[in-house]
């Protein structure tokens, strides 16, 4: 990470919110000829996501009731309390949170008789020319595309029945296919497709809502080329009284018409289009005609920004007052919002979030496993989907899956596709690992295919039914493009009774081969490593019959669960036993355990604080540039901690020899200073409730290219539900200050307000960006208890670091 850009961290980083794209019309700026007179609060109190980010959607006008599009940073003062915030402190700036703000737009297209014969190449040339002008990728802009002639309904365009979409290349491909088709009724039901194109916006809004979009703009756009001809079955009073309207959730709509011909009634035109209407005399006029609609559409939702900021305050009742730089006379609509900020503390980031909720096909549950970055400098996750438990070998139905994630190079001026699926793979971004044999089936880990083929080996489990059966330990085979899948299953335990089989981790071989770990066993789970050829047979020549089983007592044995090669043919295979870590090192090549390590290939390792051993988990493992191995979890009680069954994050650093490297020294402050186990200091925030780290799991770890550790996992917060948490650490485990000042940064909020998050797996891409995967659920608080509880299904998410100031090089160059 580059420490030398940190005197820019404070400049102010507020941006347009690209709901539309940019705007290129003229806007008054403040103190010239028009400042923008009124800021619209849309909500009646601020969004708070722990440890401090506070949020607020607000619309500007300008003084003559126009949208105020393209104001920037400079533009807006956050007040606290009447004290103007600091920008320095803040870092405010303003966000696209597609959860929390969408707009929606519905084009609707005249295909009658008189478009047909003369003007369909002009009208799919304009449609063109308005998508690229509005929609940007950004998923806070969603465009449906529907055509009407002289019949009741209005229609998709054939073959593209794909709704609302924030993917401006789906909507290209669609109006491409306009004409694939004829219409069925050369007449014009003008009035209806006004209706029914309003209706349809009706519905959309009802499901963001349920969705829990907070806050939502309704645009409707319709092209024609003549006046309504089909009868009174739909009248101008009542298509104007549609427009008119409220959706049952009381948001308005906004509706613009375009007109093209020698037909149209302009009159009648700017009766359906009263936020803008355009008349053309001919179709070649049409693609200036849909631009001049869609820079007054792009400037509309581009007056509504998403403010976000990270308060200075720590506890408490606060009054927040929004106003317009050189104009505080131009505050917020009414009261100043208030928000408490109880548990708000250190650590406050701003990430990219980016959601799949298609992966989990609607599924209760839903587990990210491993991800791997491909040689495209895509990311590829694993993981499974399930109606209930997130065990590896578990029963309950499941399906196991692979998903590709969009990343962009280091020099990339519009990253805004990180982390969104890369639909071009499988069906929709992602390949569902299912057959007719199998109803149960997860997948754990993912290694590059040695093959050479850009394909892909997953590890994981598979068994015949919820109902019935042992879990097999398999391998699928998974192409390029994710259009197939080979499983191969890996054959029973020699000498040994039938029993769950799972692989938990997987990792390619210098040889082309590859070490599976997991574990063997019902209700007891032995250690389980084999070796696999490049065809994935197993290797019988490897341990004993192709296995090497962990020695001792199955006794609350948890298997296998990381991977990672040592120095030479040496192998790490980590996982728990009982309230431990047990670490094996064996031979990668003959299943031998190396007597280099600890005397026996084996050492159990606890959390030793200040002379006594407590719980250990363990989260994931990796290998140092020396050589040295990192293990990262957490501990369960130790102190300093506010209650006995709370986790702190822990990290252990051993030596080749198997002994903790006691120059891993962490902080002085820590209770474990200097003992090769290193955990956070002993207070962040004087909040000890609030403290990041004093409730927190570490579910997996990596290095950066300078040597940093970054580890990930979840933490518990104040208000008791789960925050993604990030953290750094320099080579003697002391929290680095290059990686958002304090070292850790958290996240809150990724799928709906107090939702749920976990994160799974962290990587460092070779762009030098941070990525973080995993899931979460939406809540809902119980207005008596103010508990917590459910309230929808687990989405696969992504956390996107590309912040120059925690970024590695070539980002942070």
């Amino acid at each position: 990470m580059n420490k030398s850009l940190q005197a820019t961290a404070y400049s102010v980083l507020l941006a347009l919110l690209p709901a539309c794209g940019s705007s290129t019309s003229a806007t008054f700026r403040p103190g010239e000829d028009g400042t923008p007179s009124t800021i619209e609060y849309l909500s009646s109190t601020p969004r708070v996501d722990l440890p401090g980010r506070v949020s607020v959607t607000v619309r500007v006008l300008e003084a003559d009731g126009t949208p105020a599009a393209g104001l920037t940073g400079d533009d807006f003062d956050i007040y606290e309390n009447g004290s103007l915030v600091s920008r320095s402190e803040s870092f405010q700036q303003i966000r696209p949170e597609p959860q929390f703000y969408r707009s929606y737009l519905h084009l609707v297209l005249d295909r009658s008789n008189s478009v047909q014969t003369t003007g369909e190449t002009a009208l799919k040339a304009g449609a063109r020319a308005f998508v690229e002008l509005l929609a940007s990728d950004d998923e806070t802009t969603f465009v449906k595309i529907s055509w009407f002639d002289g019949s009741d309904d209005i229609y998709p365009i054939p073959g593209h029945d794909i709704g609302y979409t924030d993917s401006r290349q789906d909507l290209l491909d669609a109006i491409d296919d306009l004409d694939r088709e004829p219409p069925s009724n050369g007449s014009t039901n003008l009035y209806g497709a006004i209706v029914s194109g309003i209706d349809d916006l009706s519905l959309v809004d009802d499901e963001a809502q349920l969705a829990g979009v907070e806050n939502r703009s309704l645009t409707l756009v319709t092209f024609t080329d003549g006046t309504h001809q089909s009868g009174d079955n739909v009248t101008l009073s009542q298509a104007q009284a549609k427009i008119a309207g409220s959706t049952m959730a009381g948001n308005s709509y906004n509706a613009f018409t375009i007109g093209v011909g020698q037909e149209i009634d302009p009159v009648v035109l700017g009766l359906l289009g009263p936020n803008g209407s355009v008349a053309e005399a001919n179709l070649a006029a049409l693609s200036t005609a849909f631009q001049n609609i869609g820079g007054q559409v792009r400037d509309l939702a581009n007056s509504f920004y998403s403010l976000s900021y990270c308060s200075p305050k720590t506890s408490g009742t606060n009054r927040l007052t929004i106003s317009v730089v050189g104009d505080p006379n131009a505050a917020g609509n009414g009261d100043p919002l208030e928000f408490n900020a109880d548990g708000f503390g250190a650590g406050c980031a701003f990430l990219d979030v980016r959601s799949a909720p298609e992966v989990g096909n609607g599924e209760g549950r839903l587990f990210v496993a491993d991800a791997i970055e491909g040689i495209n400098g895509a990311v590829y996750a694993v993981g499974w989907r399930t109606a209930g438990c997130l065990e590896p070998g578990c029963g309950t139905d499941s399906t196991a899956f692979i998903a590709k994630f969009k990343a962009s190079p280091f020099d990339s001026e519009d990253p805004a596709a990180d982390g969104r699926l890369d639909l071009s793979f499988g069906t929709g971004g992602y390949l569902a690992l299912q057959d007719a044999q199998f109803d149960v089936s997860g997948a754990t880990s993912i290694a590059r295919s040695s093959l050479q083929n850009g394909g892909f080996v997953i590890g994981g489990w598979a068994r015949a039914s919820s109902a019935s059966g042992f879990s097999k330990a398999v391998v699928w085979e998974v192409d390029a493009n994710g259009t197939t899948a080979t499983r191969t299953d890996l054959p029973s335990v020699n000498g040994m009774p039938e029993a769950n089989q799972a692989i938990v981790d997987l990792i390619a071989l210098p040889g082309g081969e590859y070490a599976a770990g997991g574990f063997y066993g019902t209700s007891q789970k032995a250690f389980a490593i084999w070796r696999l050829f490049p065809n994935l047979d197993v290797d019988a020549a490897f341990g004993t019959g192709g296995v090497v089983l962990g020695p001792g007592a199955a006794i609350e044995n948890r298997g296998v669960k990381a991977l990672t090669l040592g120095a030479g043919s040496r192998l790490y295979a980590c996982g728990e036993l009982g309230s431990s870590i047990r670490v094996l090192a064996i031979d990668s090549a003959t299943g031998a355990f190396m007597s280099a390590f600890d005397g026996d290939g084996i050492l159990d390792l606890s959390g030793v604080v200040a002379g006594s051993a407590y719980p250990a988990r363990l989260g994931g493992i990796t290998l140092d540039g020396q050589g040295r191995l990192v293990l990262a979890g957490s501990i369960v009680g130790a102190p300093p901690q506010v209650g006995t069954g709370t986790s702190q994050p822990a990290l252990w650093r051993l030596l080749s020899s198997g002994v903790l490297d006691t120059s891993f020294t962490g902080s002085v402050t820590s209770p474990t200073s200097g003992t090769g186990l290193v955990t956070l200091r002993s207070s962040i925030t004087n909040q000890t409730n609030d403290d990041f780290g004093r409730d927190t799991v570490l579910n997996s770890v990596a290095f950066g290219p300078d040597g940093t550790i970054v580890a990930g996992g979840y933490r518990i917060n104040g208000e008791t539900h789960t925050d993604l948490a990030i953290f750094a650490f320099d080579d003697e485990g002391i929290s680095s200050g290059d990686y958002n000042f304090v070292g850790f940064a958290i996240h809150d909020g990724s799928v709906s307000d107090d939702s749920f998050e976990r994160g799974s797996v962290v990587k460092v891409l070779s762009s030098g960006a941070i990525w973080a995967l995993g899931a979460g659920y939406p809540t809902e608080r119980d207005p008596v208890s103010g508990n917590l509880s459910r309230s929808g299904v687990d989405v696969p998410v992504v956390w996107v670091d590309r912040d120059p100031l925690r970024a590695f090089s070539p980002i942070g160059d």
